[in-house]
């Protein structure tokens, strides 16, 4: 390899580094609209699609592995396996499979802009079209690899998607209406082609000419996101009062400290505020708090009295044949169980078992993955998404935890239930309250908030709970460490 060649690998390394930054510091998001430029140099420069190929695999690798860098914070993985090396290595093979996977849809990227390069300014286009198809395959490249007798197999894991860090800009944000991620990773890699376009002009006329051209093109895109973002503030809307907890839970909770949980119930009925629905995070069920439905209604009835409030918790629910499945349920305190849902998306390793961990785990003949292997496998996940309603008569869109990755999801429930406000309930209590997950949490929630157009609040455990505004703004937010109520009053379209 001559110097010129380590030279361009050396920064094309670099670039693959810059665009992983912004999602471990987002206050670095511009890079993802910058980094790109880098690969798109090697491309057109590449003398062959096999080596345009490399190189995105290169550049998605670097990238990849830092947006699931929050993998390594599992550890110590001492309640799944019985060894801090044994931990170690499962942890360093998930990190590694993940990021190969999600570094091959950038690989068919520039294989595909590599056919498709003209040269001509045409291809300011087809560059994005092509990376959004290639983030496309790269959450089906990951469905591959954690496919499991009970996955939903589909396009849904969408962590790393170039256009997330753009939620950090309230004015880009705009633009995922209403075509969610996929718009903000095309137009970061629209900004991205348009910069390396101008730098390849050969002369300043074609230069100053392209950056008009271009700029027009950017406002044209960002004025009907602004119209929408402003049509949606005009609405009318009613206020709906909700008390979000944050809960500081461990992996394995004991009952002491679920029955701990009740304190929060009481604290809401005697809050001023008034909260016409109370959610908890993923882990700490409504049902996990009494010993039966007589302790249950007595208590609530003691608190309320006959003041109908909603709660929404989760629960691991028995069905028949020993099977369970995770589930949402929506509980009145006059009404009882008014609705469940049960989980579409089980998360892989932690509610199904890929093949292909069973495999690698195989050699190591541990226990306690054996039990943890076996207890998955009786998981079984739900079939149909599913909207409770509050004791104030709104529709309430509610997903459990990982559900929150699909770009999808969300969308679909919104459109076929109508729902006052989106719900997630989330518990990062595996990756011990990461601050970088929680950070690319926050950056999903908005881009589900602008491309449904309605409040986003996530309950969470190990991390704070939130609430985002129709618009994408963080509305509220618990700090960090701490345990209690976020009150929010969200402003629902009528």
């Amino acid at each position: 390899m001559n110097r010129n060649a380590e030279k361009r690998w050396i920064l094309l390394c670099a670039g693959g580094i810059a665009a992983g930054l912004p999602f471990v510091f987002p206050i670095l998001w511009p890079l993802s609209c910058i980094a790109p430029i880098i690969l798109l140099h090697g491309i057109y420069r590449a003398e062959s699609m096999r080596s345009a190929s490399l190189q995105g695999f290169v550049f998605g690798a670097l990238s990849s592995g830092l947006a699931v860098s929050w993998l390594w914070e599992a550890l110590p993985l001492d309640w799944l396996v019985e060894s801090a090396w044994l931990g170690l290595s499962l942890t360093a093979i998930t990190w590694l499979l993940t990021t190969a996977a999600l570094a091959l849809g950038t690989s068919a990227f520039a294989a595909l802009a590599f056919a498709m390069r003209t040269g001509m300014i045409g291809d300011v286009i087809l560059i994005p079209i092509a990376w959004v198809l290639g983030e496309e395959l790269r959450m089906w490249s990951y469905a591959v690899l954690s496919l499991a007798p009970n996955s939903l197999f589909g396009a849904h894991f969408s962590i790393g998607a170039i256009g997330y860090p753009l939620a950090e800009s309230p004015l880009l944000l705009q633009l995922a209406d209403p075509g969610g991620i996929r718009s903000l990773s095309f137009f970061a890699i629209l900004i991205a082609s348009m910069i390396f376009f101008v730098f390849r002009a050969r002369n300043l006329r074609k230069r100053v000419l392209l950056i008009i051209f271009f700029s027009g093109v950017c406002v044209a895109m960002l004025a009907p996101a602004l119209m929408r973002e402003s049509e949606s503030q005009s609405q009318k809307t009613l206020a709906a009062n909700v008390a979000v907890i944050n809960t500081q839970t461990p992996m394995v909770p004991s009952i002491e400290l679920r029955l701990a949980y009740r304190r929060f119930l009481k604290e809401a009925a005697q809050s001023q505020q008034q909260p016409e629905t109370i959610i908890y995070p993923e882990g700490v069920g409504l049902s996990s708090m009494f010993t039966d439905e007589i302790e249950r209604q007595s208590f609530l009835h003691e608190l309320f009295g006959e003041r109908n409030v909603t709660i929404i918790s989760t629960a691991l629910a028995d069905l028949p044949e020993g099977k369970k499945t995770p589930q949402i349920q929506y509980y009145g305190t006059t009404q009882g169980l008014t609705g469940t849902y049960d989980k579409i998306f089980l998360v892989p390793q932690g509610e199904s078992v890929p093949y292909i961990s069973s495999l690698l785990a195989s050699p190591f003949d541990s226990p306690k993955i054996k039990k943890h292997a076996d207890v998955d496998s009786m998981i079984v996940p739900g079939t149909a998404l599913f909207a409770g309603v509050s004791s104030g008569g709104l529709r309430i869109g509610t997903l459990d935890c990982g559900e929150i990755v699909s770009p999808d999801l969300y969308p679909k429930l919104t459109k076929e239930f109508h729902p006052a406000y989106l719900v997630n309930l989330s518990s990062q209590a595996w990756f011990h309250g990461s601050r970088i997950l929680h950070g690319q949490t926050v950056e999903l929630a908005k881009v589900h908030a602008v491309q449904n157009r309605l409040p986003f609040v996530v309950a969470a455990n190990e991390s704070p709970s939130f609430v985002i505004g129709s618009t994408g703004a963080m509305q509220a937010q618990m700090p960090w460490g701490t345990e209690g109520i976020l009150y929010a009053t969200l402003r629902v379209r009528k």
